[in-house]
């Protein structure tokens, strides 16, 4: 196993696929290969020689606290636009989190005092006693947050597909990405795992072919 370390291209050596950093030193070789690197596969299939994979970079920010005593927040979330969790536990402390922005190809995960007033906004649309016990944490040096970079695609579906699908050998040594799960890769993720399984072993799909191919398009060809 190779761990921490960032491979930059993937190249046909001797009927397995070579995973090379930026400096082309083989980190490791497989026959099969699966490129589930969120946005940065488009780079890594288009500097192993596949065409774009025209994936979107969705930033989201949200905000977060401690609960204040005393309160009376629903005890389950609340979702509209944005969503209210009232209470997880972070580190032992009760926290409560809003959110979250969506912020379209923007690939960088900073945290912004704009985003923080947005979260805020949001939550006094959805719950407006929240709002007003909690409005002082969302401002100046009270306000904390996290931000993430969702990966989408342009139907917001994950895409599964084979890279190298009409390529020289493909049968023998696959190129797989598996990407795009946009805001929902808790479902996704595993939904994807179950076709690729069921594409490597020529099984029993899990789901209707026209609901797999939805996945998995063709024609992600090499340039």
């Amino acid at each position: 196993m190779q761990t921490d370390a960032k491979a930059a291209l993937a190249q046909k050596v001797g009927g397995q696929w070579a995973l090379m950093d930026a400096q082309g030193a083989v980190l490791a070789q497989a026959q099969l290969v699966v490129l589930a690197a969120a946005c940065d596969t488009t780079a890594l299939a288009a500097d192993s020689g596949f065409a774009n994979l025209h994936l979107q970079p969705i930033r989201g920010q949200v905000t977060m606290g401690p609960v204040p005593e005393a309160v009376n927040f629903p005890p389950f979330p609340v979702n509209g636009h944005g969503g209210f969790i009232p209470s997880i536990s972070v580190s032992g402390q009760a926290q409560w989190l809003m959110g979250a922005s969506y912020e379209r190809d923007t690939p960088a995960a900073q945290i912004t005092p704009q985003d923080h007033a947005e979260n805020l906004d949001r939550l006094r649309a959805l719950l407006p006693s929240a709002a007003q016990t909690l409005a002082a944490q969302f401002e100046g040096d009270q306000a904390r947050g996290w931000a993430g970079v969702r990966c989408a695609t342009s139907n917001r579906l994950p895409l599964l597909t084979q890279l190298n699908a009409n390529g020289p050998d493909s049968s023998t040594a696959p190129l797989w990405a598996c990407t795009g799960m946009g805001s929902r890769g808790l479902t996704f993720a595993v939904l994807c795992g179950e076709l690729l399984a069921a594409y490597i072993h020529a099984e029993p799909l899990p789901i209707e072919r026209q609901l797999a191919d939805a996945l998995n398009r063709p024609g992600v060809k090499m340039l």
